[in-house]
């Protein structure tokens, strides 16, 4: 007698549940590691992508991008008030 092959389908909740933990853990341990260089480089493509969005022939869909940026902006925001995109030319 085979066994039949598994296949997506057959992953029962409790399965889900560990893939869906296991990817949120992989993204908070991605944003411990975001600071102030990761934060500009947000801010400059987040700029690029609305510049993109306002071309008069635009075709793509550059919504779901600039959402990601700008939850990763408010979340490092949120934890550091003081934080600005050139906060670090101000130093220099």
């Amino acid at each position: 007698m085979r066994l039949p092959e598994r296949r997506d389908l057959d992953i029962t909740p409790f399965d889900w549940g560990d893939v869906y933990r296991a990817d949120e853990v992989r993204k908070t341990k991605r944003l411990m590691t975001y600071g102030q260089a990761e934060f500009e480089k947000d801010w400059e493509l987040a700029v690029s992508l609305a510049a993109l969005s306002s071309r008069r022939n635009n075709r793509t869909d550059w919504k779901p991008m600039l959402d990601a940026c700008f939850v990763r902006i408010h979340a490092y925001m949120a934890n550091n008030p003081e934080a600005r995109p050139w906060q670090s030319e101000a130093v220099k």
